[in-house]
C-alpha cells in the first residue's frame, strides 16, 4: 500500500479507541459515498463559526487531500461512533484535543467548524489552530498543480455547515480592522439582515487587523483586488452551480488524462462498473461491484472477471486487446466504505502493456 499511500490516494485509519491489536483499516476518500446527515442542536452542542474556503475549480480534489494530510500527516483521531468511523462523502469528523472538528465540502466550498458538547465553551487557541492548519494544507496542496488554483478565504454568516440551502459567504477583503467590533451587512443571503463581526472572527484570528487586510498569502485572492489584471470568476455564483459552466482549459485536460486509466469491468461479460489503475498491477474499484464473485473475503472467480481500458460505457467500441484479466487474490476490501483492490495478470499477449496508472491524487 505505500506507493497508494503516498499519493493520498488510501490512507490508513486511526481513532482514539483503537488499539495496536485493532489491525490496520484503510480509508479512500474518493470511493465514500456515505450520506452526511446534519446534527445540529444548539441546546446539546456549542459551536464556532464557519470559516470558508471557496475555490474556482476542483475543490473536491483538494477536500480529499485535506481530509488524508489529517489522518495521516498531522495524525487527527477520526470520530468513531457505534462501530462506524465518521467519514462520510461530503464530511469528515475528527476529535481534536477535546474538540470535534469537522470538515465538509458544499459545491465549491470547503469548510470548517469546531463544536463542543455544552456546558464546555470552544477554546479559541484550539480553533484558531485548526484554521491554520487547513489554510496551510490549502496553501500547499494548491501550489502542487501545474497551474495556479485560486480560493477565496472568508466565512459563512450561518452556523450549519454544508448547508446547500446556505449561499452566504463573507470574504476577508470585506473584514476590516476598523469593523472587527461592528456590524456588516450580509450580501448572499435572501433576507436582508447584519452580521456581528467579531462573533464570527474570534474563533479564528489571533490578530485581525494582521489577518484581514491585504491577505493574500499564497493562491488566495481578494474579491476586490484586480492588480490590474483581468481576473478569474469574481461573482458570487458557485464554479459548479447549476446554469454555471466554467471553461476551464485544465479541467478537460485533467479529465482526458485520468480516463486512460480508467476501464470497465465485466463479469460474465456484463458491465458491473468501474475500475482505476493505481500502482504497479492493481485496480481499485468499489466492493459491490464484485459482490457475487467473492469467495471467503479473500477471493475472487477471477475466471469471471475481466477490466477493459479505454471504455468506460457499454455502448464504446470494444477493444479486446484491452481487457484485462485478474489474479484470484482480494488484497484489500472493506464493508463499510465500498472498496476492494486487485491485482491484474499480464495480458496474454507480451506486445499489449497495462494503462497508465494515476500518479497523482487532485
Amino acid at each position: 500500500m505505500t506507493k497508494i499511500e503516498k499519493l493520498h490516494m488510501i490512507v490508513a485509519l486511526h481513532s482514539k479507541n483503537d488499539t495496536i491489536d485493532t489491525g490496520k483499516a484503510w480509508f479512500v476518500p474518493c470511493l465514500n459515498k456515505r450520506i452526511f446527515h446534519q446534527d445540529f442542536s444548539e441546546e446539546k452542542w456549542e459551536y464556532t463559526s464557519i470559516l470558508c474556503f471557496r475555490f474556482h475549480s476542483f475543490a473536491m480534489f483538494v477536500y480529499y487531500r485535506i481530509v488524508a494530510i489529517c489522518m495521516s500527516y498531522l495524525k487527527w483521531d477520526v470520530t468513531r461512533e457505534n462501530e462506524s468511523y465518521g467519514l462520510y462523502q461530503t464530511a469528515s469528523i475528527f476529535d481534536y484535543k477535546n474538540h470535534t472538528v469537522v470538515i465538509g465540502i458544499c459545491e465549491n466550498d470547503i469548510q470548517v467548524q469546531l463544536k463542543r458538547i455544552k456546558p464546555s465553551v470552544i477554546e479559541t487557541n484550539i480553533s484558531n489552530e485548526i484554521g491554520e492548519a487547513v489554510q496551510s494544507a490549502c496553501k500547499n496542496l494548491t501550489e502542487t498543480f501545474d497551474e495556479k488554483i485560486y480560493y477565496h478565504k472568508g466565512y459563512k454568516c450561518q452556523r450549519i455547515i454544508c448547508n446547500y440551502e446556505d449561499r452566504s459567504f463573507i470574504p476577508v477583503s470585506e473584514i476590516s480592522y476598523n469593523n472587527r467590533k461592528g456590524k456588516i451587512q450580509c450580501k448572499f443571503c435572501s433576507d436582508t439582515h447584519s452580521i456581528n463581526v467579531e462573533k464570527i472572527l474570534r474563533f479564528w484570528e489571533k490578530d485581525v487587523h494582521a489577518n484581514t487586510e491585504g491577505n493574500t498569502e499564497g493562491c488566495c485572492r481578494d474579491y476586490n483586488r484586480s492588480e490590474g489584471k483581468k481576473t478569474r470568476r469574481t461573482e458570487p455564483e458557485y464554479p459548479f452551480s447549476k446554469g454555471v459552466y466554467p471553461t476551464d482549459v485544465m479541467t478537460s485536460f485533467i479529465k482526458v488524462e485520468v480516463s486512460k486509466s480508467v476501464g470497465l469491468i465485466l463479469v460474465d461479460g456484463i458491465s458491473v462498473g468501474t475500475g482505476f489503475r493505481v500502482g504497479e498491477k492493481y485496480i481499485m474499484t468499489c466492493l459491490h461491484v464484485l459482490e457475487n464473485i467473492v469467495k471467503d473475503q479473500k477471493y475472487i472467480e477471477c475466471d469471471r472477471i475481466c477490466v477493459q481500458f479505454g471504455k468506460t460505457k457499454v455502448a464504446q467500441t470494444d477493444e479486446p486487446r484491452k481487457k484485462f484479466r485478474f489474479e484470484p487474490t482480494l488484497h484489500y476490501m472493506d464493508k463499510e466504505f465500498d472498496e476492494a483492490i486487485l491485482e491484474l495478470k499480464v495480458h496474454q499477449e507480451s506486445t499489449v502493456t497495462l494503462a497508465p496508472p494515476l500518479t497523482s491524487f487532485g
